[in-house]
């Protein structure tokens, strides 16, 4: 959709932008390195947009492959972020703990190197926009600096098709790009919400998708180790430790500036309260899967998706 060119961001926004670009800096030759990078046919990339359930879904993979296993400082050192691999000194390249390898990405289709296998994570996109906003608020800017519409314009809405490797789809260009892909075998589509709703189906689903062994076992153990509350007692597992050592920058303390996350978490506790989000940015979302997502799916909703995908599941 795009924001009109014309109009300036509001100064927060514009502040919001310069802290998130200096927090995960990337330069352009590492990005070329990391999507040039020729994946083996059993790996396994864990594809979503941002706030759709990444953390939980690599959480569940990594688990149902090594059996329950917790002995990382930082989740990438054994589930590497593929775009940023190389910045945070990962090789993608690497032998990994278990078979098979896992990688995270949030770009879109055409992006991605292609000949592995793919679980998309796809989540309401107003759920999403709420659950981003919520993450950035008290750490990328303060409180009401920038307000739950100020985010939608300049934020959701404002992004479309990503200017260049460096830059990220809005979310409903990611799901018009992986959802081409909705019949092929070696793509999985997984709910956000099912993975709530109904751990034990999902990650039995996503175990005979990774061709691991019907073991009943090791499939109780990453439910369980996927919880919320499992999770949360382990939460500076998942709290990017190694992005912030390496790529934020430095105050004259020596640590992270701008690293205080606030509301900020990967693993954040059920019932945060949500922002009201205007009559007028639910209709635009609305109008952005009916322009994107529904001409590739057929269905008019995500709601529509979500129901016909239950409707299969035994």
């Amino acid at each position: 959709m795009g924001t009109n060119d014309r109009e300036e961001p509001p100064e927060a926004v514009l502040r919001m932008r310069e802290t998130a670009n200096s927090l995960y800096r990337s330069s352009m030759e590492n990005r070329i390195k990391a999507f040039s990078f020729k994946p083996r046919p059993s790996d396994v990339f864990i594809a979503t947009s941002s706030k759709c359930g990444t953390t939980l879904a690599m959480q569940i993979c990594h688990q149902l492959r090594t059996g329950g296993h917790m002995d990382f400082d930082d989740f990438y050192e054994v589930v590497p972020w593929l775009e940023i691999s190389y910045d945070i000194h990962i090789d993608p390249n690497d032998e990994q703990i278990a078979e098979p390898r896992l990688f995270k990405t949030h770009a879109w289709h055409d992006h991605v190197p292609k000949g592995a296998r793919y679980i998309v994570v796809l989540r309401d996109p107003m759920d999403a926009a709420v659950s981003f906003y919520n993450f950035f608020r008290d750490w990328m800017f303060e409180g009401d600096d920038i307000t739950i519409d100020d985010w939608m314009k300049w934020h959701v809405l404002a992004r479309d098709i990503p200017e260049s490797i460096m830059h990220y789809p809005s979310i409903f260009r990611f799901y018009e790009s992986w959802l081409m892909q909705r019949s092929n075998p070696n793509y999985l589509f997984v709910f956000y919400e099912d993975l709530l709703l109904n751990p034990v189906q999902e990650v039995k689903k996503i175990n005979s998708f990774m061709g691991l062994p019907d073991d009943e076992e090791r499939i109780q153990t990453a439910v369980r180790m996927s919880s919320r509350d499992f999770m949360l007692e382990h939460v500076e597992k998942f709290e990017e430790n190694r992005v912030r050592d390496i790529l934020a920058p430095k105050g004259p303390d020596g640590a992270a500036a701008n690293w205080s996350r606030g509301s900020g978490a990967k693993v954040v506790p059920a019932g945060k309260k949500k922002p009201d989000v205007s009559a007028e940015h639910r209709a635009q979302m609305d109008a952005e899967w009916k322009r994107l997502v529904e001409p590739v799916t057929g269905f008019k909703s995500y709601a529509d998706m979500l129901a016909d995908q239950r409707s299969l599941t035994p």
